[in-house]
């Protein structure tokens, strides 16, 4: 599969998910975000789900951290939350660092009282 991104807004809900399909470098990485924040109905109210479910991350630590300070940059004090959906330990842990680098770490994305939890109840 050739590696893109898709990506859907829901105004209403101020929620934008990008899913990732394929083996992703950190050009697609970031043109995914380009496209995402360049999208006329983003802005810094929309929380962002990036689901990696059908993706690989095909980056190395230093190039996820590339990717976290471009994207820290481009949001700057912004108040969008992120929740990233990983499919295996490696994804995961790389979500992890890029969450911690970047400043969009969410702490129980998904608990009682987290937003994620909020949209799908």
């Amino acid at each position: 599969m050739k590696p893109h991104s898709d990506i859907s807004i829901n105004r209403a809900m101020h929620l934008a998910v990008i899913h990732r399909y394929g083996e992703m470098s950190l050009e697609q990485l970031i043109d995914g975000v380009d496209a995402l924040f360049s999208n006329p109905d983003f802005d810094d109210t929309t929380n962002i789900v990036s689901d990696l479910s059908h993706a690989s991350l095909e980056v190395t630590g230093e190039e996820m951290r590339e990717h976290a300070e471009y994207c820290k940059k481009i949001l700057g004090g912004s108040s969008n939350r992120l929740a990233i959906i990983a499919p295996d330990a490696v994804d995961f842990g790389l979500s992890r660092m890029f969450e911690i680098i970047s400043g969009a770490i969410a702490m129980n994305p998904c608990g009682r009282s987290g937003w994620v939890g909020d949209l799908i109840r």
